[in-house]
């Protein structure tokens, strides 16, 4: 009985441990955005499952995730979450950068 508990707790610990480094590896570039279900899809489908963007610039689009308050050469500005799009309206790459060209 004590090698099934200890059996049953080794393969919890295994799940959760995948589980975790599976998640922190979908969200690299920001933990509130799943980066495999927002790169791939178009702009319309990150929208209806994020909700509407808070920067738009034609093939640019954003979400405002906070203010930078790393703990080197913080400038305390906002932070958004770009998604770049190609001509089909298709994300094509994400990241998390200020404003163009600064607040």
């Amino acid at each position: 009985m004590k090698k099934i508990r200890s059996w049953i707790a080794g393969a919890c610990a295994v799940i959760l441990a995948s589980g975790g480094a599976l998640f922190i590896t979908s969200h690299g570039t920001w933990l509130g955005y799943n980066d495999w279900l927002v790169v791939g899809k178009n702009y319309e489908e990150v929208e209806e499952r994020y909700g509407e963007f808070d920067c738009y610039d034609g093939r640019t689009m954003g979400y405002y995730v906070g203010r930078d308050q790393s703990i080197f050469l913080s400038n305390d500005e906002p932070l958004y979450y770009w998604m770049n799009c190609d001509d089909n309206g298709v994300v094509t790459d994400v990241y998390v950068d200020t404003l163009p060209g600064g607040s």
